[in-house]
């Protein structure tokens, strides 16, 4: 007497018409998704450019997570333009850092660091209270340049697009700072 054959869930069966396996794959083998070499397993369906996937099956099938139906490729899709999004914002701004060069980049680090600022121009304060000369004309100097020169905010409205072509304060305005008076 034969075993009843196990209830299939309905995702993969509804998987199965949307992704036919590839005209490639033996389904009367023992294991579909075993590869020639004996060894690999490769996932039974077909692909959107009708290649057989590349994807691993999952250990309790044939098929791998999408095309069992477990996985929203949607989902995938949304994560990688996420991810790409966010590198883009990270290359644009490192662009605009590195046409800024290092004395921005060492303004961008104190000022990320505030708690650190803080502390530093604490001791260059009670140094100088403390009738310490060199602290007190180390301050406005380590001031200034953590912080730039005092000056009112420049507004610029510039397009992103091609941060290359920007004035250093222009770079500046964009980032939301303002530009030493050598950068007009």
């Amino acid at each position: 007497m034969e075993a009843p054959e196990p209830e299939r869930d309905e995702r993969l069966i509804e998987a199965e018409k949307k992704w036919p396996p590839h005209a490639s794959v033996d389904l009367t083998a023992d294991d579909p998704a075993r590869l020639a070499d004996g060894v690999g397993r490769q996932c039974i369906a077909a692909n959107k450019q009708g290649d057989r996937c590349a994807s691993a099956p999952r250990s309790d099938g044939a098929r791998c997570n999408v095309h069992s139906g477990r996985l929203d490729p949607r989902a995938g899709g949304q994560a990688k333009a996420a991810r790409l999004a966010e590198e883009r914002q990270e290359a644009r701004e490192t662009r605009i850092q590195a046409k800024l060069g290092p004395r921005a980049a060492l303004q961008r680090q104190i000022q990320a660091d505030q708690a650190l600022l803080c502390e530093a121009t604490h001791v260059l304060l009670e140094a100088a209270a403390g009738g310490d000369l060199q602290a007190a004309k180390a301050l406005p100097a380590f001031l200034n340049q953590a912080l730039g020169m005092p000056g009112a905010p420049i507004d610029l409205a510039v397009s992103t697009d091609n941060v290359d072509a920007l004035s250093t304060a222009q770079l500046h305005a964009l980032l939301g700072r303002t530009a030493p008076p050598s950068a007009a």
